[in-house]
């Protein structure tokens, strides 16, 4: 992923900001992502200075060229750019990409974590 010719494309109009919903659990903070047309392989995930970046590309045979009547939906390449803090454990992200839904999970340092401190009992002797 070349960021410097991406920004261009950005730049240029080129690109598309895909929709995106993002939850919390316990353990993780999880992306999903909808890029609609882009296949196995058409996927990128990178993590660089603090930043999740995700690229999606739709191989260009895919977008039809028919005459509209009526065109809605936006066609092309996909980009967006998360700000990741120091709560996520970077080493453990993992992505998958499934039907046109692009899934990264995010998982949760054990320090930022909920968890049950144990109470001592008070014994006297």
């Amino acid at each position: 992923m070349d960021r410097e010719a991406i920004q261009k494309e950005w730049e240029a109009g080129n690109l598309i900001a895909p929709s995106v919903n993002i939850y919390e659990t316990e353990d993780n903070f999880v992306a999903r992502i909808n890029m609609p047309g882009v296949k196995k392989g058409g996927a990128e995930v990178k993590m660089a200075g603090g930043e999740l970046l995700v690229y999606g590309r739709v191989t260009r045979d895919e977008i039809p060229s028919d005459s509209y009547v009526l065109k809605e939906i936006e066609d092309g390449n996909y980009y967006r750019v998360f700000r990741v803090n120091d709560a996520i454990d970077v080493a453990k992200i993992k992505a998958k990409l499934e039907d046109g839904v692009l899934t990264i999970t995010l998982p949760k340092h054990e320090r930022i974590k909920p968890r049950e401190i144990p109470i001592e009992a008070d014994f006297e002797k």
